[in-house]
């Protein structure tokens, strides 16, 4: 959904549509910082906004969720399932 670089990748309806359709379905979803942004309608830029996106992400239906913080400046990594 959004490149390294930050450039996204989709139109927002499609952005939306991901949200809405394949999330519930997906068994594992691995969204990095700007894709979960888009994907639970909030900021992620630190430790326990990841820890809520990917609560969010499974509260929508995702079985798990690693909210990949490559871009965040931490040591810390989390996942929810």
């Amino acid at each position: 959904m959004v490149a390294t670089s930050g450039d996204r990748l989709l139109r927002p309806d499609a952005e939306q549509r991901i949200a809405r359709r394949l999330v519930p379905l997906a068994t594992l979803v691995t969204p990095n910082l700007d894709e979960a942004r888009i994907l639970v309608a909030h900021d992620v830029r630190t430790v326990d906004e990841m820890e809520r996106a990917g609560r969010a992400l499974v509260k929508n239906g995702a079985r798990a969720a690693l909210v990949k913080g490559g871009h965040l400046d931490a040591t810390e990594s989390w996942t929810c399932s």
